[in-house]
Formats: structure tokens, C-alpha cells, sequence
């Protein structure tokens, strides 16, 4: 008899989520990802606006330091997803401009969240679909949302602490997730009538109420 695979619940399709997905399918799991949005990326968050097209809000860049990310971003360029983002990044400081640190900075090609189509199909995530239970039956395996229709035999929480928490709500790892402090990250988008005159694409900014500001065309 043919052994049935064995399943998989992620919950979220950001990077984390989609990359456990990925893995998972690579030794024969049979995996279902769920996120309430509408579009891959999580954190890799895209806004895309009719006059400008695609707007980053969310990461601006990737950095690879490690093996495993190394060759996933290479394959990634081979076939046109990501590329080096060019051009100066500097520091902001009451003294005036110095360089970054000098290092590949990598962007997602046309945007922050295209090249993750290549680790999970969109078609293969339940979209606008928000997870508002997961229970647990008596065998070990979760039912998503009380649809007894589909059963799994492990369940990833792939997203926020405090939204995790909401869903371990009742078991022993609500309290660690609620512990986890979290600090809000705010993302503004700015329009100019003419070109900016300045030397780099973007900037980290020491001091004052800015953390970053990015060329969003510069990528």
C-alpha cells in the first residue's frame, strides 16, 4: 500500500512561512499555507500603486550571511528575481555623511516579495483566509478553523509573536509568545515634484526621528 505523506498547516506566507513550506515539500510533506492577506511576502510587504508601480514598504534589502541564503538569493539572480541594489548607502549623523558599511545589498526584482514565487506557488496558498483557531484532536493532529474536512499532523505558526499567541491561546506557549516585546516599525511613502539632489539611494539616519529613508525608484 502507498503511504499517504504526511501534513503540514503554515500558517502565514512571508518569508520564514514559505521557505518551512518549501523545505517541507522538498522530503515529501504534503504542506497547506494559510495568510489572511491577499499577496506572498509578509514583512516583504509591497505596495503597488497605479501611477508609480511597485512601492517597498515593508524590507527594503536583503543581506546573505549564510551558506544556504548565499545560494538561495543565486538562484534567484540567475533568473532575474533579485539583483544587487546600486549605488551609495550612507550614514545620516549631526556630523554630516559618511559611507555604510560597504556589502551586497540585495533587492527583489521588479519588488521586495517577486522572487519568492520561486520557493512557493501562489496557487498553492489559501489567500484572505484568516486563521482563527487551531485545535488540536485527540490522535495529535490540528484542525484549522474547525473544518474537520482536512486534518494535520503538524501545524507551523509562521508570524508575529502576539498574533501566535492568539492562536496558542490556553496552552503552555501563550505566555513565552506574549513575552516577546515588539516595537512597532512605521513606513511612509513621500512624493517630490522634482528629483532629489542628493549622493546616495538610501540612508540610515542617526539621530533623530527617522530610522531610514530609501530612492524607491533607485531599486
Amino acid at each position: 500500500m502507498t503511504k499517504h505523506p504526511r501534513r503540514a498547516a503554515v500558517i502565514g506566507a512571508g518569508l520564514c512561512g514559505l521557505t518551512c513550506a518549501h523545505d517541507l515539500a522538498q522530503v515529501g510533506w504534503d504542506v497547506q499555507v494559510f495568510d489572511k492577506s491577499r499577496g506572498l511576502g509578509g514583512r516583504l510587504a509591497v505596495k503597488r500603486l497605479s501611477d508609480l508601480g511597485n512601492v517597498d514598504l515593508g524590507a527594503q534589502f536583503m543581506t546573505a550571511n549564510t551558506a544556504a541564503f548565499v545560494k538561495l538569493l543565486a538562484a534567484a539572480a540567475a533568473k532575474g528575481r533579485v539583483a544587487p541594489w546600486q549605488g551609495s548607502v550612507a550614514y545620516l549623523t549631526a556630523k554630516g555623511r559618511e559611507d555604510a558599511r560597504k556589502q551586497v545589498r540585495w533587492v527583489g526584482v521588479p519588488s521586495m516579495n517577486s522572487w519568492l514565487a520561486d520557493l512557493w506557488s501562489r496557487q498553492a496558498v489559501r489567500f484572505k483566509e484568516r486563521v482563527e483557531s487551531c485545535d488540536r484532536l485527540a490522535d495529535g493532529r490540528w484542525v484549522i478553523n474547525h473544518k474537520h474536512d482536512r486534518l494535520y499532523d503538524v501545524l507551523i505558526l509562521a508570524m508575529p509573536p502576539a498574533q501566535a499567541a492568539d492562536l496558542a491561546r490556553g496552552t503552555s506557549l501563550e505566555a513565552p509568545l506574549r513575552s516577546v516585546p515588539m516595537t512597532p516599525c512605521w513606513a511612509g511613502l513621500a512624493l517630490f515634484e522634482r528629483p532629489l539632489s542628493v549622493d546616495f539611494v538610501a540612508a540610515f539616519i542617526r539621530g533623530g526621528k527617522l530610522d531610514w529613508i530609501a530612492n524607491n525608484q533607485t531599486k
